[in-house]
């Protein structure tokens, strides 16, 4: 179980019930093995070279660098500002190591959680202690707590710094990962590449496969676990993915989203959610709706979980009738909160 004693904030690490959160109005009832319960993305690039800061004491990192001038391009439009997503309740999960954690995949009663080796400050300025790398636990929910477990697999070279972003989600009667490996060299004293590999991994028995592109920074494809495997790898163009890899559909595409949670049934379509960053350190999401064949339907409203800052989004789940999402705030504090079928059709509606 969690252990809360001796940790600062005895309040927040506290378990939900310690709280007095009633944990039925946050999950509604939750299958042991739902059978569409699926994690998520679409992000990637090619690979990227990060200047080191000398005599800071820190380096700047691939995965959280200061925002240029140049990458500020506002994506809301005329009568599309993001809202705060009106939800039925929420809880912070508790922090189990002394990195911060953030960024949950919550599928059914698992959770997965990130913990990282970096602090990314209000101001922007990111510490990085050592080397950057990523750890994960998986979180059970149980009626006496939550219990946690370290989900480290064996080190690799796909993920030298780091099994980064993890979208769980059911498929075949088991449980799986899709994490973003992070491996980075440095090939001369002032440059850093970084590139990331989709890692597929099995929870249970942490057997994994790579699937590799031709881009060397792949990040946040969208699991579709259906009868087969797909991911939904880009929005624009319309992109989907084979379970190897392969480009099976194809389409332009309507808006330019990166990849969030998994994807869920919802009224014989498939519902997930993405996000993209509209401006320097605020982050907006929206729901997206994917038809049975795998195409476009719509995208929602956009909004945001308590404010216009950095959250990101990494699990969707149904509970009853209703959502369960988990989402990361300011890449050091992770959430899951709980939002009504109603405000999904509400934030769908065109």
């Amino acid at each position: 179980m969690v252990q809360t004693e001796g940790l600062v904030n005895q309040e927040i690490l506290q378990t939900p019930e310690e709280r007095g959160v009633d944990l039925g109005t946050v999950f509604g009832e939750i299958p042991v093995h739902p059978q569409w319960e699926i994690p998520g993305g679409i992000e990637g690039g090619d690979e990227e070279e990060v200047s080191q800061v000398s005599g800071s004491g820190r380096r700047s990192s691939p995965y959280l660098r200061r925002t240029r001038r140049s990458d500020v391009k506002s994506s809301v439009q005329v009568g599309q500002t993001p809202q705060a997503i009106p939800v039925r309740n929420r809880v912070r999960l508790p922090d189990v190591s002394d990195w911060p954690s953030f960024n949950p995949s919550i599928c059914g009663e698992n959770v997965l959680v990130r913990t990282s080796s970096y602090y990314l400050h209000d101001d922007g300025r990111i510490t990085l202690h050592g080397d950057l790398n990523s750890k994960n636990y998986l979180f059970k929910y149980q009626k006496e707590g939550w219990a946690v477990e370290d989900f480290t697999p064996p080190e690799h070279l796909l993920w030298k710094n780091g099994l980064e972003d993890g979208r769980l989600f059911y498929w075949l009667g088991r449980l799986w990962v899709l994490f973003s490996g992070c491996h980075q060299s440095f090939p001369s004293k002032n440059k850093l590449i970084s590139r990331n590999t989709m890692i597929l991994m099995d929870v249970e028995t942490k057997e994994f496969v790579p699937l590799h592109t031709d881009t060397k920074r792949e990040k946040n494809w969208m699991p579709i676990p259906g009868e087969n495997l797909h991911f939904l790898y880009s929005t624009k163009p319309w992109v989907i993915l084979s379970s190897s890899g392969d480009v099976i559909l194809k389409e332009e595409g309507s808006q330019r989203w990166s990849g969030s949670s998994q994807f869920v049934e919802f009224d014989g379509k498939w519902l997930g959610v993405v996000h993209k960053r509209s401006i320097p350190g605020i982050y907006e999401h929206a729901f997206v709706l994917m038809d049975e064949s795998l195409t476009l339907n719509r995208f929602s409203k956009p909004f945001y979980f308590h404010k216009p800052q950095i959250e990101f989004c990494a699990g969707l789940s149904k509970s009853g009738d209703d959502f369960v999402l988990s989402y990361g705030v300011m890449d050091r504090e992770a959430w899951i909160c709980n939002v009504s079928r109603e405000t999904v059709y509400d934030l769908l509606k065109k």
